[in-house]
């Protein structure tokens, strides 16, 4: 991973996501969020490993949630 810490706009390119969604889900603690001041950062070397412990079911409604325009 390049970094020890990603922002809501990598986290998005890396799964697809437009950069909304991904502020929905941070402070829902569904991901391995932490919130410095007013800006969300990502550990890195979690993502990917958060991302595979969710069912495909769960990866096929934050995709609908996000093809939505939610």
């Amino acid at each position: 991973m390049d970094n020890a810490f990603w922002t809501v706009e990598r986290v998005a390119e890396f799964l697809v996501l437009k950069p909304n969604t991904i502020r929905q889900i941070a402070p829902e603690g569904r991901s391995p969020s932490y919130k410095i001041d007013s800006q969300w950062r990502f550990d890195a070397q979690q993502v990917r490993p958060w991302l595979e412990s969710h069912s495909i079911h769960a990866r096929a409604a934050l995709s609908q949630q996000d093809r939505s325009g939610a």
